[in-house]
């Protein structure tokens, strides 16, 4: 800026050549086919000029120039200031004599100037009269021509070199100014601005004329540079923009423009180059001022939005836009151009550039600024999410050890003789403290979630029956509410799976609960396939689709989003269900896995998500229970349309050949109806809940018709509480009640087991086996100094005919296992004088100091994060048991340490 001032103030005060004004005159000659001779004897037609400038757009032909001067004894010049002109003749006559004549243009080789200069010097002679001057010029290029008569050029001349001397100065400083600044912080905006200030400085040579001094014999080549070094610089500010705003996240359509814009300039500068002499100043000018245009409007834009150095960006675009505004006319011919309209452009580009140089500077301070806030944010962020974790796990660890004694006292309640009032009462109780503890869990995941200590499991589990069990817990709900849950298979899907069963099953049990929030009347479809078989990744696409009220779409979006921060699913107006879809969400991703929800106009929604499946396990399929299954044909009798289509595609998948009922009425009909024809049924699936008629008087009706019962498999699919006794159910001739939704792989086995053995009697469902019973001098030790804990797993252990002994603290702990062996000891891990790990490893150590056998130890304790069960672990431990304990927990973990006892070995 201080040398643009300075660069002012040289210009005014520069002392004036004594230019001698000459009244010109100009005649237009069309066709160019004017000669010398001709145009003195049409000397009348010449118009005069109001100044010594003349101009003419493109056009074909060529225009005279004529003036008579004074005698003088003095050596003059005529300096023509014509850029781009093709050919230019200089005549001097005097008394009709021809003194001078000079053939010259960029169309022809540098030699035939007089001298080596941008501008056309032509020496006018000494006369004793007076001297006519003639100046033909010609050039399909846009004419501007300003015509001086001075007594010495070298003084316009080196006023000239000052000016672009300093101009093309102020440039080289910015330019190595930015290039100074690549070492420090290398950018892609840095880089741009330095080849921008480049090619302005190569812009500047052209409009100075120095490219003719350098192209002596190449000078028709200066109009293609000209051009060129216009385009390449618009083109690099197009880049410098798109750089700049990097950061900013440019919209899709922002950038399409850009490189549409930048596309055309490549094509205009490779057409200029492949054709040369074709004038299309026109378009060029066009797409330059569209791009400027552009960049201008998206600096304002991001301006308007709050990025400060977008404001520098405007206002260097602002006054490029004004200057080539003003300067376009004149540069295409169509008005006056005033001398110094050349340096004028190059005093605009460093003003330009100087306002680019500030602007990358304070996006650079803005950028680190940002930096310096988003790592401040960041590191309160991380500790505030480690406290909040610290915090929730402690206040988890407080929370389980009260709730363990209401679930554990409610279940014990639960078992003893009870009013029905009462029973209801408790149920409450219980079912409400499982809603708490299920509150904890979801908190504690997302705090953990955030944190990133969740860390997957990955063994191979039974897939089929983790399905089945997730169904199971929603079957009462489902009957409750009159809800139709249905499942379905696809036979493709490995039994087998590998990955970790807990956090799947707690995704499906999310999905399940959340159809059921939704959903009040209507159905739930669980499906299960698999994608992409054959191919080297295939996956497993879980989804649960219901009829109930549609996801609102900003509900959604922010479900399926990567963001996960508790404050915001803590907050007022979020239910449960959207808390375990957000764990749900993070938990699939964990698991390197996708979840997208579909949404109907009006009712319904699909909540999906796939997982990786590894190809071991589709290579490696289970048992083949299809065999007995085809050619098998099956009446299939339910109500519910969703029901018969999933039930015969899964049945028709197995070979066998399904027929369709929708009422028990239709089903009498194609009973007798096959009957008639010698083609009976093998197997009818009956729904218990029809309308008009159910299963059970179905079963009755073609039990009572010795023509429908011949050797006809019935099976019911029924719910809980609706389910006949087994009684009725025999009496009425069925073989199998099976509860809904039933398994494909229950449902399949069942099938299989019954056809295979049809000479049998009708029997009752196959009998859990029965659990391992338990030596009467089992002996347990309860560590625990909670009173209510320690009640609460006494009254368990006594249902399972367990006695056991107590201690409150580890010193009591420790003493009583050297004293007595037993067979297994629940340790809590926080207990006054001494905890539960100090005294394990006490134990531990004592036992291998007196060659004593290991006594099995489980951690008994509230806090359920993985460095806990690690450090349980390390103790030397022999399990994990988390608060609240539940009595099929308990029951099991005492009979795994009855079998391992019976087989005399213990777990190290």
């Amino acid at each position: 800026m201080l040398a643009s001032v300075v660069l002012a103030l040289l210009y005014a005060s520069f002392p004036a050549s004594a230019d001698e004004m000459a009244a010109w005159s100009r005649l237009d000659d069309p066709e160019g086919s004017l000669q010398l001779s001709d145009v003195r004897e049409r000397l009348s037609e010449f118009r005069s000029l109001p100044g010594q400038e003349t101009h003419r757009p493109a056009d074909e032909g060529a225009i005279w120039l004529y003036t008579r001067l004074p005698a003088s004894d003095s050596s003059r010049v005529l300096r023509a200031i014509a850029p781009n002109v093709a050919y230019i003749d200089f005549y001097a006559l005097s008394d009709g004599r021809t003194l001078s004549l000079n053939r010259t243009g960029i169309a022809r080789p540098g030699n035939y100037r007089e001298q080596p200069s941008r501008d056309f010097l032509f020496t006018l002679p000494s006369t004793a009269g007076p001297l006519d001057v003639f100046v033909r010029m010609e050039s399909q290029s846009p004419i501007r021509a300003f015509l001086k008569i001075a007594p010495n050029a070298e003084i316009s001349i080196a006023f000239r070199l000052l000016m672009f001397g300093t101009l093309l100065g102020c440039l080289c400083m910015l330019m190595i100014f930015n290039m100074m600044q690549l070492f420090y912080r290398r950018s892609s905006t840095g880089i741009a601005l330095t080849l921008l200030l480049g090619l302005q400085m190569v812009a500047a040579f052209n409009i100075f004329g120095l490219a003719s001094m350098i192209l002596v014999e190449k000078l028709y080549l200066t109009p293609l540079l000209m051009d060129l070094s216009a385009l390449a610089t618009m083109a690099c500010a197009l880049y410098f923009t798109s750089a700049f705003f990097n950061g900013q996240q440019l919209p899709l359509r922002l950038q399409l423009l850009l490189y549409v814009e930048f596309i055309s300039l490549v094509l205009a500068a490779a057409f200029l180059i492949l054709t040369k002499d074709v004038y299309i100043g026109e378009v060029l000018y066009s797409l330059i001022g569209l791009s400027l245009l552009t960049l201008f409007a998206i600096s304002v834009k991001y301006w308007q939005q709050g990025f400060k150095p977008a404001r520098w960006l405007a206002l260097a675009y602002l006054l490029a836009i004004i200057a080539g505004s003003l300067a376009l006319p004149r540069m295409m011919g169509y008005w006056y151009s005033p001398e110094w309209l050349g340096r004028s452009l190059v005093m605009v580009s460093v003003i330009t550039g100087f306002l680019f140089t500030v602007a990358v500077g304070e996006r650079q301070r803005y950028l680190l600024e940002k930096h310096f806030l988003m790592s401040r944010d960041q590191a309160a962020n991380t500790a505030e999410i480690k406290g909040k974790a610290d915090f929730l796990a402690r206040m988890s660890h407080e929370i389980r050890t009260p709730m363990n004694g209401v679930l554990g006292m409610t279940e014990l309640l639960l078992g003893t003789a009870m009013s029905p009032k009462q029973r209801d009462y408790v149920q409450t109780i219980h079912s409400a403290g499982n809603e708490l503890l299920s509150l904890i869990n979801e908190i504690l995941d997302i705090s953990r979630l955030e944190s990133g200590q969740i860390e997957l499991e990955d063994v191979q589990f039974d897939f089929n029956a983790l399905i089945e069990d997730s169904l199971d817990i929603f079957r009462a709900k489902a009957e409750h509410r009159q809800v139709e849950l249905i499942s379905f298979i696809q036979p493709q899907v490995p039994r087998m799976m590998i990955g970790d069963p807990t956090r799947l099953r707690q995704v499906l049990l999310s999905l399940l609960d959340n159809a059921f929030q939704r959903t009040e009347v209507g159905e739930i479809l669980l499906v299960v396939a698999l994608e992409g078989q054959g191919t080297p990744s295939p996956r497993l696409r879980i989804a649960v689709q219901d009829s109930g009220t549609p996801l609102e779409p900003e509900a959604r979006n922010r479900l399926v989003s990567n963001k996960l921060d508790s404050r915001e699913f803590l907050a007022a107006g979020v239910s449960g269900a959207h808390r375990g879809l957000a764990i749900t969400q993070r938990l699939i991703m964990l698991m390197k896995g996708e979840l997208g929800i579909e949404s109907g106009a009006e009712t319904g929604s699909t909540v999906w998500l796939t997982l990786p499946v590894p190809q071991s396990l589709l290579d490696n399929p289970g048992a083949d229970l299809d065999r007995p299954l085809h050619g098998v044909r099956l009446l299939v009798v339910d109500d519910n349309e969703t029901c018969r289509k999933v039930l015969q595609l899964q049945c028709s998948t197995w070979g066998m050949n399904v027929t369709l009922a929708a009422s028990g009425r239709e089903a009498l009909a194609l009973l007798r109806t096959k009957a008639n024809l010698q083609e009976y049924f093998d197997v009818v699936l009956l729904d218990q809940e029809m309308p008009g008629m159910t299963g059970m008087q179905l079963a009755a009706r073609i039990n009572e018709d010795p023509n429908l019962s011949h050797d006809l498999l019935l099976i019911m699919l029924t719910g809980i509480t609706n389910a006949p006794s087994k009684i009725i159910a025999r009496n009425a001739g069925i073989k199998r009640v099976l509860t809904k939704p039933v398994a494909g792989y229950t449902l399949k086995a069942t099938l299989a087991d019954e056809l295979s053995r049809r000479s049998q009697p009708f029997g009752e469902t196959p009998r859990e086996p029965q659990s391992t019973p338990l030596p009467n001098d089992f002996k347990v030790l309860v560590a625990e100094d909670n009173i209510i804990s320690t009640k609460v797993i006494r009254g368990m252990l006594k249902k399972i005919n367990i006695e056991p002994d107590t201690a409150t603290n580890g010193l009591e702990a420790l003493a009583a296992m050297q004293q007595t062996p037993y067979d297994l000891v629940l340790m809590d891990c926080e207990m006054p004088e001494m905890d539960g790990f100090t005294a394990t490893e006490r134990m531990r150590a004592w036992e291998a100091r007196e060659n004593r056998p290991r006594t099995p130890i489980v951690a008994l304790t509230a806090h359920i994060l993985s460095e806990h069960k690690e450090r349980a672990h390390d103790a030397g431990m022999d399990g994990h048991m988390a608060k609240p304990v539940e009595l099929s927990q308990l029951r099991d973990l005492v009979q795994f340490w009855a079998s391992e006892r019976e087989r005399g070995t213990t777990k190290k």
